[in-house]
């Protein structure tokens, strides 16, 4: 295989491909090359890195590309894929991804003081389960959670606001974690019984309509009806407080 080394990346002969690092010193920021469009299986794996740079040609991070790496932080704007296990056990303070799907064990076991997502309509199963995460921002184009998405995650703050693009929650996508109170949008269309696993801890927060849909709710844990003021107290887009908004005209129209 021919390669190239610069600054003490390797890369393939016309530079699209990164396979690593070879004595990078610990903790040194990255720049890699403009060329570069794929990061390859296992190229960080295990280093230490300060602030990694790329240009917008970057568009794929495969397998274990970053599994047990210890990083700064990593800003992808443009559209990017991601391989399941990218950067499983990944020890990040800043992780920013404009990504479609977060796949599957992408971020287990990873340490992340800062996640934030672009663009993203799924969360593929277990994708972070196992993680601790002081942060975690989710975008308002997100309609898919799936099965453990958030499997034994430990987040800082315990009260979770699924964001109101989402639809799709299935099974066990929030088992055993130590959320305490999550709240749930009404745009919801299907809501597995053991999204929370098998006995949730948390308090359901949901407006009434919610309740009535999913009735088994009352069943297996904790709730609370919420009002629209609630819900735009606690919303996190301006997109889903226009949407209560309007849903408060129409109602107000009717009276």
């Amino acid at each position: 295989m021919n390669t190239v080394l610069i600054d003490s990346i390797e890369y393939s002969k016309d530079l699209e491909y990164c396979y690593g690092v070879l004595n990078h010193p610990e903790g040194k920021d990255i720049c890699l090359n403009e060329n570069t469009k794929i990061i390859d299986s296992r190229s960080f794996d295990n280093e230490e890195i300060g602030n990694m740079i790329v240009s917008n040609n970057l568009n794929y991070i495969s397998e274990h590309a970053f599994i047990k790496t210890k990083l700064k932080s990593l800003e992808i704007k443009n559209p990017v894929i991601l391989e399941q296990f990218a950067f499983q056990k990944v020890k990040a303070e800043k992780i920013l991804l404009n990504t479609k799907v977060v796949p599957y064990g992408c971020f287990m076991g990873a340490a992340l003081s800062d996640m934030e997502l672009k663009n993203t309509v799924s969360l593929e199963g277990e994708c972070f389960a196992n993680a601790v995460i002081k942060k975690i921002t989710l975008p308002d184009t997100l309609q898919i959670i799936k099965e453990s998405a958030f499997g034994d995650a430990v987040f800082e703050n315990t009260k979770f606001i699924v964001p109101g693009s989402v639809t799709h929650i299935y099974a066990t996508a929030f088992r055993n974690t130590n959320i305490t109170n999550i709240y749930l949008p009404d745009n919801l269309e299907f809501l597995d019984p053991y999204f929370g696993g098998m006995k949730p801890e948390f308090t359901v927060h949901a407006s009434d309509k919610i309740f009535k849909k999913f009735d088994f709710l009352k069943k297996v844990c904790k709730i609370k009806v919420i009002s629209l003021d609630e819900i735009i107290e606690n919303s996190n887009s301006f997109k889903e407080i226009n949407n209560i908004y309007k849903q408060k005209e129409k109602t107000n129209e009717k009276y």
